[in-house]
């Protein structure tokens, strides 16, 4: 998830190369230096966001997985409790006939 604090650091860089190209003081090789150390930041930038998101969705799927696996044990327990308890109760009303 991109913060705001992180979105202000990439405008940071921005008007950084704005600033200098502005200057004047910098050959155009080194504008495009420049430029290119930006660009390779916020490439890293959002490789490490890509990553983090990657591992999120990772851990989102396997709580979805572990959530669906209790419902189904939850619902075969109940299933059981309800053959054992009608069993009960045909042996009971059996006993009551003799």
């Amino acid at each position: 998830m991109i913060t705001a604090n992180d979105l202000i650091c990439g405008k940071k860089i921005q008007l950084i190369v704005i600033k200098i190209m502005s200057l004047g003081y910098m050959s155009i090789r080194a504008t495009v230096i420049a430029v290119l150390v930006a660009l390779l930041g916020l490439l890293l930038f959002g490789v490490y966001y890509h990553d983090a998101y990657t591992d999120k969705a990772k851990d989102l799927e396997a709580a979805e997985r572990q959530q669906k696996q209790a419902e189904t044990i939850a619902g075969n327990v109940i299933q059981s409790m309800r053959i054992f308890n009608a069993i009960t109760q045909a042996n009971h009303d059996e006993k009551q006939q003799i």
